[in-house]
């Protein structure tokens, strides 16, 4: 935690309605397609374990494309984003039912088929009267050929909330860990992230680091030793030459296998204000010394 969190940037929680209301549509219009999408391959590749992968990856997209749309829309909400993750996951989850249904009733997995049946079954009504239908009868079995048992019934509806709960869960994990990046509320743009080009010393001791942040940010990146290649850390700098204010983030690498160049990246201190002097300072900042310094 931050020892003091007034020297960090903060979300405004403002947004703009006209911007929130494009990218909210465009989500539904994407989610839409993806809905179509996702019902085709459940019913193609009808395994259970493939289904469960097709389900997280459906609130998994639904989580991205909330971030993206929240950074072009340039809201600055967290929760609202989160808020808004989920309600477009209920509404994907809604969607596909919409597609099955279509399926169920007409035989056919047609593009055309999928937006008639919003007419046929787009009133929720209509849509919860054929699911008690659906689960009553069923209509896919566990096992192969004759000996194959029907799935119905409660087994089948818990199926389903387990279904929804996925999907919305991962839309909502997606959008609360996207990392917030700095907004000028006076020039309405983002800040650039500028990355110094050095591997720094890992930082094991991030309250002793913060508080020479607090004293002096240029000596203390010249002064700090370099890493290695599996372990190190790496520094961020926030800029936008309008505005007085930048920001530093400070991220810890470690490599933990490294031919398929899989890493764990923890981000300590994100976000710590600095001037703009210092900000452009350590951005043209020549290769640290390596000297040994305390251990910090």
């Amino acid at each position: 935690m931050p020892l003091n969190s007034l020297n960090y940037y903060q979300h405004s929680g403002r947004f703009s309605m006209p911007g929130l209301f494009r990218f909210t549509m465009v989500m539904l219009v994407l989610t839409f397609l993806l809905a179509y999408f996702y019902n085709l391959l459940i019913n193609i590749i009808p395994f259970i374990y493939f289904n469960v992968v097709f389900t997280l990856g459906f609130g998994v997209m639904i989580g991205f494309l909330a971030r993206f749309f929240s950074y072009a829309g340039k809201v600055r909400n967290k929760p609202l984003i989160v808020g808004l993750a989920a309600f477009v996951a209920i509404v994907g989850w809604y969607m596909q039912w919409v597609a099955l249904m279509g399926w169920l009733a007409f035989d056919s997995h047609g593009f055309a088929v999928y937006i008639e049946s919003f007419i046929e079954f787009g009133s929720p009504t209509v849509m919860f009267q054929n699911m008690a239908l659906v689960a009553q009868e069923g209509f896919w079995s566990l096992g192969f050929g004759s000996n194959g048992a029907t799935v119905n019934g409660f087994v089948l509806q818990g199926v389903w909330v387990l279904e929804f709960i996925i999907m919305v869960a991962a839309a909502i994990f997606i959008a609360a860990k996207m990392q917030i990046e700095p907004f000028s509320e006076r020039f309405d743009k983002w800040y650039k992230r500028h990355t110094v080009p050095y591997d720094f010393k890992y930082v094991a001791n991030v309250n002793a680091f913060e508080r020479q942040l607090q004293e002096s940010p240029i000596d203390t990146l010249q002064n700090m030793p370099l890493g290695d290649a599996r372990r190190h850390a790496k520094i961020y700098i926030y800029f936008l030459e309008e505005e007085e204010d930048q920001y530093l983030s400070l991220a810890n690498v470690y490599v933990t296998n490294t031919e398929k160049n899989k890493k764990d990246i923890d981000t300590p201190i994100h976000l710590f204000r600095i001037n703009k002097h210092t900000a452009a300072s350590i951005i043209n900042m020549q290769q640290p010394g390596q000297q040994e310094s305390q251990q910090v």
